[in-house]
């Protein structure tokens, strides 16, 4: 059953025009390695609002700055290709509110537990180079900025991945 959803998944993928380009997976003595993820239409980077450290805070983008709410560690985690986004100041994992599958749902941080609303699937655009769509496992949609918004502050939700090209602000690097 896992072959033929992870078959599925990259058909779907593949699709949508997007590269199947999973990571090699770390190992577990491996230390986290944290990153920034910035968005290509406002070049804003992913982030924690105000450095909280609850459940339920719906990520945002902001204009880089380093701060540790902007830093998040990709863990794999079941199936080859999926991780965890854990961030830096929380510990939390980025996670789809409530389990939905529906468009414009709000992307949160929320405890690691590791349920598929939490596994993110990292692929290569091949239209635009060195960016990646996070593609959630439970809803096979993409981390995308709500309704293209180019503001500091935009709330970060789910939506269709974009089957016909590129949308830049559904594409991180």
């Amino acid at each position: 059953m896992i072959a033929f959803v992870r078959r599925a998944m990259v058909a779907l993928l593949l699709g949508a025009g997007l590269a199947v380009v999973p990571v090699a997976a770390a190992h577990a003595d491996e230390p986290p390695v944290w990153s920034s993820w910035d968005v290509a239409h406002s070049g804003q980077c992913m982030d924690v609002p105000n450095w909280g450290t609850s459940n339920k805070l719906q990520l945002q983008q902001s204009p880089c700055n380093g701060s540790t709410a902007q830093l998040f560690d990709l863990e794999p985690v079941g199936d080859e290709g999926f991780y965890l986004i854990r961030n830096y100041n929380s510990g939390k994992c980025l996670d789809v509110r409530d389990r939905s599958k529906s468009n414009n749902a709000a992307v949160q941080q929320y405890t690691c537990h590791g349920d598929t609303n939490q596994w993110w699937f990292k692929a290569e655009i091949l239209s635009v180079p060195g960016y990646y769509h996070f593609v959630n496992r439970n809803s096979w949609k993409c981390l995308t900025v709500r309704d293209g918004s180019i503001l500091a502050l935009a709330k970060l939700v789910q939506y269709d991945c974009n089957p016909g090209g590129v949308t830049t602000h559904q594409a991180w690097r």
